[in-house]
């Protein structure tokens, strides 16, 4: 799976479920920015969403 180019794509489902799961606490979206999460952990995703 090639990495999605600044949402210019739609996730799947699955990419989907773990940006949800990677949200902070208040539920507020960082910043969307899909990819390949197969690749990416759970506390890296965060890590990413929380530097944007």
């Amino acid at each position: 799976m090639l990495p999605y180019d600044h949402g210019s794509e739609q996730p799947n489902a699955k990419d989907q479920q773990l940006l949800v799961l990677a949200l902070p606490r208040g539920g507020v979206p960082v910043g969307f920015y899909y990819t390949d999460f197969t690749q990416t952990t759970r506390d890296e995703v965060i890590q990413l969403l929380q530097q944007r």
